[in-house]
């Protein structure tokens, strides 16, 4: 039996229109990019973002067993019956949504909060209170959406924008508001929006609930998520996630609550998946290459046909779930090497598995 290990996805992208584009793969959270986002007066908005995984070098270690016998010795571990073998994700860690909701109390349901428009026929003015012919006070709960930017306007690595709550300190920033004694005249989005130090999308935002009925993985997503324990049985901390009775009144739900079902790991043939998501306003491609290393002794093989072979040999390949490349020998290295052009969208994702 031989160990070997495939080196970690490279992951390389290049940017439309002749601007440089690199994708980090050590970022924290598995969540790298790299890009700007610049306003002048045009109506759209452009930006790049990719996001891609953060992978330790023993991601893709691999088990050789070329004669069977991890199988034949523990067939409860080694249950694919192959004669290689990852070590991997076999499901990962979930919230188990029923038996949370059983420790919170009877009737709560589980939601995630969100950022929802406004809508047309919302009267802004509604949101603001006047004294003296003053602007006293803004009602809780309403945003903007503006970049995160440093003075030249560029997107921080990896976060295009948030959205900011709008308070008695920055409204004026976006909102042009007459008051006049106790009352508020009128309240009109800033027409520089576009442009200047204040940029924003000209749009009011407000907190919407979306019902979670199901299990999750704890992963979860661009609104909630859940942290685990060291052991990966218990919550360590819950962002976005709230429980409510009756739809109106949301309370946040706290680690102490949340009833994990912890994830399975074990042996099998293929690896986990690799993902890669185009956030951007522009296609992007996106570049996979996939090394083997240490592969002396072994006979590198182009398909899973043994029947005739006398020499340890291997066949390893990477698919994205409809194609699928098998490592090649080059000389001395042994790899295979994907590029794939990525539409521009709101979320497009590409995923790769080796097996």
């Amino acid at each position: 039996m031989k160990a070997k290990k495939l080196l970690a996805l490279v992951l390389t992208g290049a940017m439309a229109l002749g601007s440089s584009f690199t994708v980090l793969a050590d970022e924290p959270e598995g969540v790298s990019g790299q890009g700007a986002v610049e306003y002048d007066n045009s109506e759209a908005i452009e930006y790049d973002k990719v996001t891609v995984p953060t992978l330790t070098p023993a991601t893709y270690n691999m088990t050789i067993d070329t004669n069977g016998l991890l199988k034949e010795y523990d067939p409860v571990t080694y249950s694919a019956d192959k004669t290689v073998y990852f070590y991997k994700t076999i499901t990962p860690a979930t919230l188990d949504v029923d038996a949370t909701l059983e420790k919170v109390g009877a009737g709560n349901k589980l939601y995630y909060k969100y950022q929802t428009k406004v809508g047309n026929e919302f009267d802004l003015k509604s949101i603001f209170t006047a004294a003296a012919g003053e602007v006293t006070g803004v009602e809780s709960g309403y945003y903007v959406w503006t970049p995160v930017t440093a003075a030249d306007q560029t997107v921080t690595v990896g976060k295009l924008g948030e959205y900011t709550a709008l308070t008695l300190e920055n409204y004026s920033k976006y909102i042009v508001v007459e008051a006049e004694e106790t009352a508020i005249n009128s309240a009109t989005i800033r027409p520089t929006f576009k442009a200047g130090a204040d940029v924003f999308d000209g749009e009011i935002y407000t907190d919407a609930y979306e019902e979670i009925d199901e299990d999750f993985d704890v992963k979860g997503t661009d609104h909630y998520s859940v942290t685990l324990n060291a052991s990966g049985d218990e919550a360590a901390s819950v962002t976005g996630l709230y429980t409510s009775a009756d739809g109106n009144a949301y309370a946040t739900l706290g680690a102490t609550d949340a009833v994990i079902l912890p994830a399975e790991i074990g042996y099998t043939d293929t690896t986990d998946a690799v993902k890669v998501t185009n956030k951007s306003t522009k296609d992007k491609t996106v570049k996979a290459v996939v090394k083997l290393v240490n592969p002396e002794g072994l006979t590198i093989k182009d398909s899973a046909d043994f029947d005739e072979d006398t020499d340890a040999s291997i066949y390893v390949a990477a698919t994205n779930g409809t194609d699928t490349q098998a490592l090649a020998k080059n000389g001395t290295a042994v790899s295979a090497t994907y590029e794939v052009t990525l539409p521009a969208a709101t979320k497009t994702e590409i995923t790769y598995q080796l097996g």
